[in-house]
């Protein structure tokens, strides 16, 4: 029976030393990810992220990342409140910003303070809101585009006017241009000087939306809210599918359209 007690004593001091060894371990890696890790700042940034400092664009709604359809059919009230919806579960993080007191501020580009969490007004989608169910049963479809967050970035505007980054849509081909139709863009600047009335379709002569600098810097903040353009398209021709595409523009923003960089397409089609 001595080999079996020694069999034994040696298990046991095998699984005490790797028992140690695991929690040895264990402790490391909780002082490595709580000392050495920031929480608010991530470990790359500027060109060593993947980003490299070219932030790209996102639209909303789009179901799926792959499958970039947008199908409004004004008479198919299901179709119509999933895409409803998803505009609203988008949009309630910043409806529920004006109950956040003291944690989001409504500024002023000349009152810019780098690290103030700035409040996005969703009343700068003019007609693109609940109540018309955005765009969805009459077929004049809105979308929301936004710029990937990056962190740290800061946009260098394409002239000293505009004060941010603009963003243009437009058909990808001529022929998608003319079935697209006039394009109207609604943003926080449009809302807050209530730029003058054209005589299209759209209320105002822009053919860009704009993204305005007292957003930026992105610095992974709690309450942070990133700026919004809103994209109406009032008179496309029906039952056709159109190619879409949307970019934004800055001096330091690269466009290409295969990478999505800085870029997004889309296809639409109203029924």
């Amino acid at each position: 029976m001595s080999w079996l007690a020694a069999k034994l004593r040696s298990f046991c001091y095998l699984c005490a030393i790797y028992c140690f060894l695991g929690l040895f371990f264990l402790v490391y890696l909780w002082t490595l990810l709580y000392f050495g890790v920031d929480r608010n700042r991530p470990k790359l940034t500027g060109k060593q992220s993947g980003l490299r400092l070219n932030p790209g664009l996102a639209l909303v709604p789009l179901e799926r990342s792959d499958h970039r359809l947008i199908h409004c059919k004004p008479d198919d009230e299901r179709m119509t409140s999933e895409y409803v919806n998803g505009m609203e579960a988008f949009l309630l993080r910043y409806q529920e910003g004006k109950a956040k007191r003291g944690r989001v501020h409504e500024c002023q580009p000349e009152q810019l303070k780098v690290g103030i969490n700035c409040q996005f007004d969703v009343n700068a989608g003019g007609p693109c809101n609940y109540d018309s169910s955005y765009g969805y049963d009459s077929g004049e479809v809105c979308i929301v585009l936004k710029l990937n967050n990056v962190y740290g970035w800061v946009p260098d505007p394409v002239n000293s006017t505009d004060r941010g980054v603009r963003v243009r849509c437009t058909g990808q081909e001529p022929i998608d241009d003319q079935l697209l139709g006039p394009v109207c863009f609604y943003d926080l600047r449009w809302y807050r000087e209530g730029e003058p009335e054209g005589d299209g379709p759209c209320p105002n002569d822009r053919d860009f939306g704009l993204l305005d600098a007292m957003f930026f810097p992105y610095l992974n903040k709690r309450w942070y809210e990133s700026p919004l353009v809103f994209v109406q398209f009032p008179q496309v021709t029906r039952h056709v599918l159109i190619r879409v595409k949307c970019w934004a523009e800055a001096k330091n923003i690269h466009v290409d359209w295969h990478n999505d960089e800085g870029s997004i397409t889309f296809q639409l089609l109203v029924d």
